[in-house]
């Protein structure tokens, strides 16, 4: 089941939206969706701290949270769903920067730009979805879903796969080399090859410099292959000026 929110604070606006869901959802009915409706942003991150929600549909006007810190709040909280803001006007796109949204409607929304909005949107997540890499390791065989890896390393012919949450696991030793065991992670927009040894997925980096980069929720850096940073920066911001878009 895939939950959507959409947080808008004039009633108006939430109907029109979630009818314009319910429209799309009609005509694509082997997806299975909730929609949760929310004309307060706080109540919204109440509620996702139970449910993880793929899309967020929000409002960037809003009185009690504006929508822009409603997202950053969300990131904050680890809730990495997808984010489609509502406005009358693209001149606050660089302030959502690090929100990393996936998209902007503008209001009052047409229905054509909507469907087509809705449609790469479940491309990406249905591929974040079912993406998975399997694993062979001393305790038997994973897998490993992609949305799930934040980075792997790969020394003295083991590879070691670091996952949201903390986990870490060690894959048997190898007779391929990283080039091949990695192709798979290489094959999906969001992992970027660093250096000899080390892919990254781009969706959980907050912040690169020429010798580190950092993860989201992470205080940690990463140190980075030498001469590695600055075409992975570069992979990066192409990775989010695309949009993920997540991807």
């Amino acid at each position: 089941m895939h939950h959507i929110a959409v947080c808008d604070d004039e009633e108006i606006w939430v109907k029109n939206t979630t009818q314009q869901l319910d429209d799309y959802f009609t005509m694509h009915n082997e997806i299975p969706v909730k929609i949760h409706s929310f004309q307060n942003g706080l109540e919204l991150l109440e509620k996702a701290n139970g449910i993880d929600f793929d899309l967020y549909i929000i409002d960037v006007l809003m009185p009690a949270i504006k929508g822009i810190d409603l997202g950053r709040k969300l990131r904050d909280n680890s809730k990495d769903g997808m984010i489609i803001y509502l406005t009358s006007s693209k001149d606050f796109a660089l302030e959502a920067y690090d929100v990393q949204p996936f998209h902007y409607l503008i209001k009052p929304l047409e229905k054509d730009k909507m469907f087509k909005t809705l449609d790469r949107a479940f491309d990406i997540i249905k591929k974040r979805k079912n993406s998975s890499i399997v694993v062979k390791t001393k305790d038997g065989i994973l897998s490993l879903a992609f949305d799930d890896i934040i980075y792997v390393e790969y020394a003295n012919r083991i590879c070691k796969y670091h996952l949201r949450g903390g986990q870490t696991i060690s894959q048997s030793r190898q007779r391929q080399s990283f080039a091949e065991i990695s192709s798979p992670l290489l094959e999906d927009d969001r992992f970027s090859r660093c250096g000899a040894s080390l892919v990254v997925n781009l969706y959980y980096v907050n912040a690169i410099n020429k010798d580190q980069l950092y993860f989201k929720d992470n205080p940690e850096p990463l140190f980075l292959p030498k001469k590695s940073g600055t075409p992975l920066l570069s992979a990066w911001l192409d990775y989010w000026m695309k949009g993920e878009k997540h991807q």
